[in-house]
Protein backbone atom coordinates (compact mmCIF):
# COMPACT_ATOMS: atom_id res chain seq x y z
CA UNK A 1 0.00 0.00 0.00
CA UNK A 2 0.95 3.61 -0.63
CA UNK A 3 1.76 5.09 1.70
CA UNK A 4 2.34 2.26 4.17
CA UNK A 5 0.21 1.71 7.22
CA UNK A 6 1.90 3.22 10.16
CA UNK A 7 -0.35 0.51 12.52
CA UNK A 8 -1.30 -2.89 11.53
CA UNK A 9 -4.03 -5.01 14.05
CA UNK A 10 -3.65 -8.75 13.20
CA UNK A 11 -6.27 -11.13 14.98
CA UNK A 12 -7.42 -14.68 14.94
CA UNK A 13 -9.17 -16.90 16.30
CA UNK A 14 -7.44 -19.82 15.35
CA UNK A 15 -3.93 -21.41 15.23
CA UNK A 16 -1.99 -21.33 12.07
CA UNK A 17 -0.22 -24.82 11.39
CA UNK A 18 1.92 -24.00 8.31
CA UNK A 19 2.89 -20.96 10.43
CA UNK A 20 6.90 -20.74 10.79
CA UNK A 21 9.28 -18.42 13.08
CA UNK A 22 10.85 -17.55 9.34
CA UNK A 23 7.32 -16.56 8.12
CA UNK A 24 6.69 -14.18 11.42
CA UNK A 25 10.70 -13.38 10.75
CA UNK A 26 9.64 -11.93 7.47
CA UNK A 27 6.71 -10.46 8.12
CA UNK A 28 8.52 -8.45 11.31
CA UNK A 29 10.93 -7.72 9.05
CA UNK A 30 9.20 -6.40 6.32
CA UNK A 31 7.02 -3.77 8.94
CA UNK A 32 10.25 -2.54 10.49
CA UNK A 33 11.12 -1.82 7.21
CA UNK A 34 8.03 0.12 6.51
CA UNK A 35 7.78 1.84 10.04
CA UNK A 36 4.75 -0.12 10.30
CA UNK A 37 3.64 -1.59 14.29
CA UNK A 38 2.21 -5.14 14.38
CA UNK A 39 -0.03 -5.29 17.14
CA UNK A 40 -1.74 -8.77 17.70
CA UNK A 41 -4.60 -10.13 19.48
CA UNK A 42 -5.42 -14.53 19.79
CA UNK A 43 -8.93 -14.79 20.47
CA UNK A 44 -9.69 -17.54 22.48
CA UNK A 45 -7.16 -19.80 20.78
CA UNK A 46 -4.04 -20.74 23.55
CA UNK A 47 -2.09 -22.59 20.48
CA UNK A 48 -2.04 -19.21 18.53
CA UNK A 49 -0.54 -16.93 21.56
CA UNK A 50 3.24 -18.26 20.95
CA UNK A 51 2.87 -16.37 17.40
CA UNK A 52 1.11 -13.80 17.99
CA UNK A 53 3.44 -12.86 20.85
CA UNK A 54 6.66 -13.02 19.02
CA UNK A 55 5.33 -11.17 15.85
CA UNK A 56 3.87 -8.42 18.02
CA UNK A 57 7.92 -8.50 19.98
CA UNK A 58 9.36 -8.43 16.27
CA UNK A 59 6.90 -5.92 14.63
CA UNK A 60 7.32 -3.01 17.84
CA UNK A 61 3.65 -3.90 18.46
CA UNK A 62 1.83 -5.27 21.86
CA UNK A 63 -0.13 -8.46 22.19
CA UNK A 64 -3.43 -9.11 23.71
CA UNK A 65 -5.29 -12.33 24.77
CA UNK A 66 -9.33 -12.37 24.93
CA UNK A 67 -9.95 -15.27 27.09
CA UNK A 68 -13.35 -17.05 26.74
CA UNK A 69 -15.48 -14.88 29.30
CA UNK A 70 -14.71 -12.11 26.84
CA UNK A 71 -11.98 -10.19 29.12
CA UNK A 72 -9.13 -8.78 27.58
CA UNK A 73 -5.06 -9.22 28.79
CA UNK A 74 -2.69 -7.34 27.54
CA UNK A 75 0.87 -9.54 27.31
CA UNK A 76 4.01 -7.66 28.70
CA UNK A 77 6.88 -8.33 25.61
CA UNK A 78 10.24 -9.26 27.15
Amino acid sequence: MEPPPEVIFFMTDGASPGTTDKMIEDLARKARGRRTVINTMSLMEPEADAGMKKLALLAKGKFTIIKPDGTAEDVPLK
